[in-house]
């Protein structure tokens, strides 16, 4: 799909862009999307664009919004959209150019605490801060220590939040630690990782604790 991608919107997690590989914990039920189709949509005549969940199409409404054509859906199921282990969401069309179709989205299950999401090659992390992969946030906790362990780093960029963090590096990989203030509306901690070949891979860690 040529220029701005579209994107799904994925209620109460964020918005990824088409072709993402997406791991949810399985505890995460998802009853309302969103899937922002920018320009060409307007190519395809009004009411041809379906939303696909492994090939079933869903029930949808089209709403126009500036330049961009929505496709909103919600279920009543009582464990949302994603029931299975690995599941594909696309856009099909019923008239029209299938080469101006954004990339399908891949939707897993996992059973970390965390939401990964990642185009291209996936970089794997081991957090040995949080331990589990989320953190259970302190009343008196001003500051949360994120620290990831990277097999054989390879031209990797990391960000922490919106800061890089510091490194320290051994033969079996690097290891890297980043102090994160904690705010008012923190309900997660972003950590992304851009490899070769503009891949990209970002884990958003969850903060649970007694406001949030």
């Amino acid at each position: 799909m040529e220029g701005e991608s579209a994107r799904l919107e994925l209620e109460g997690i964020g918005a990824f862009e088409s072709g993402a590989q997406i791991r949810l914990p399985k505890r995460v039920i998802v009853k309302a999307m969103i899937l922002r189709m920018p320009p060409p949509w307007d190519r395809f005549p009004a009411n041809t664009l379906k939303l696909h969940l492994n090939r079933t199409r869903l029930r949808t409404q089209e709403v126009v919004q500036g330049r961009q054509l929505l496709l909103q859906a919600r279920t009543s199921e009582p464990l949302g959209f994603f029931r299975l282990e690995n599941q594909e969401l696309s856009v099909a069309t019923t008239s029209g150019s299938v080469e101006l179709l954004p990339s399908p989205w891949m939707i897993l299950r996992h059973d970390r605490p965390y939401v990964r999401v990642s185009t291209g090659q996936p970089v794997d992390i081991d957090f040995e801060s949080p331990p589990a992969g989320a953190f259970v946030l302190l009343k008196e906790a001003k500051i949360l220590l994120v620290r990831g362990f990277i097999p054989g780093r390879k031209n990797l960029s990391v960000r922490v939040g919106c800061c890089p963090p510091e490194w320290e590096t051994a033969e079996a990989g690097s290891t890297f630690r980043a102090e994160v203030t904690v705010t008012p509306d923190l309900t997660s901690i972003r950590v992304e990782v851009r490899g070769p070949q503009e891949s990209t891979t970002v884990y958003l860690l969850p903060i649970i604790g007694p406001t949030r």
